[in-house]
């Protein structure tokens, strides 16, 4: 008898929980898992001495790369950053990028996620190689400039209104370290050297009324260059920066503005030679997979079926 009485409690336990399992699942019917996904520009041969910044490379937050494609043509450095116009999901982004030719004259090209739809927009001048942003808010790209004595600029370009290239305001000095906008203040960020030229000093950057920037904090100890890009994660209200040590190993690292403290490496290096102002984050969507509903329901149907089977086998026992 005790016997029987521990098959049919086991038999509503597996019942209530096949049933607790639909409920789950149907509460999590259609809710996309937001991933974090950024793309970044390498050199096309991390071991050749001379190599070109124009390979398109898939980062996630976790500091996985995969490889896309390599950008045309091979004469053009991917090296003045990356930035992203969100469309609908992930194959509606528009990525622009800031290229230089070997004389230092930069365009603005953008392509899709996959690097497909490539396309020049704009011709810009010379030196555009401090980072790119686009802000929502606007509709317009922002764009660091530094001349031969490395005195930063910010330009604008509205997207909407005829592509003109349009300064903001002078910035300082040193600012090699990419750029981004963050959408929950308004503000741009951007990374400039210290006192010793290393890349690691976060500012922010006012662009309403001319270009006010505010030094934030020092991002590590002065060994490593966070000269690969800087994105800004809004969901999680992160920063992340590729950040690259003295024999060009790159690894992504996050932050948030309460400091230097807030400071970690996502993972190891995830490569080498990720040098080029280039982080964007790809807005997609990646849906956790679920049982069909069809199979839950027949899960849910079998329970029954299963705790008869269960008090049968007990009361048939001698």
């Amino acid at each position: 008898m005790h016997s029987d009485h521990k098959d049919l409690k086991e038999g509503h336990v597996m019942a209530a929980g096949i049933r607790a399992l639909l409920v789950i699942a149907w509460l999590a019917r259609g809710v996309p898992i937001r991933a974090a996904s950024f793309l970044t520009v390498g050199p096309d041969d991390p071991n050749a001495f001379f190599s070109v910044p124009n390979a398109l490379t898939g980062l996630t937050s976790t500091g996985t790369a995969s490889p896309i494609t390599l950008l045309p043509d091979g004469s053009i450095g991917y090296n003045g950053g990356l930035a992203t116009k969100a469309g609908s999901g992930g194959s509606d982004d528009v990525v622009y990028a800031v290229g230089n030719d070997s004389l230092g004259k930069s365009t603005l090209f953008s392509f899709s996620a996959a690097g497909t739809n490539f396309t020049t927009v704009l011709a810009l001048g010379d030196g555009f190689n401090g980072g790119l942003a686009y802000n929502s808010a606007k509709d317009a790209l922002y764009l660091i400039q530094n001349d031969f004595l490395a005195n930063s600029t910010l330009y604008r370009i509205a997207l909407s209104g005829g592509l003109s290239l349009d300064p903001v305001g002078a910035l300082g000095a040193g600012f090699f370290g990419g750029l981004t906008y963050n959408a929950d203040d308004g503000l741009l960020y951007a990374i400039s050297g210290d006192d010793f030229g290393v890349q690691r000093v976060l500012n922010s950057i006012d662009a309403v009324a001319g270009a006010t920037v505010t030094s934030l904090f020092e991002l590590g100890d002065g060994s490593r260059n966070f000269n690969g890009g800087l994105a800004y994660e809004p969901d999680a209200d992160l920063f992340y920066a590729i950040a690259n040590d003295f024999v060009v190993n790159s690894t992504l690292t996050t932050f948030d503005l309460t400091g230097s403290s807030s400071l970690s490496d996502v993972a190891g290096p995830f490569g080498q030679g990720f040098v080029n102002v280039g982080l964007t984050l790809v807005d997609e969507f990646t849906p956790q997979p679920i049982p069909e509903p069809e199979a839950l329901w027949l899960m849910l149907t079998a329970a029954p079926w299963w705790l008869r089977k269960c008090r049968h086998r007990s009361y048939s026992r001698p």
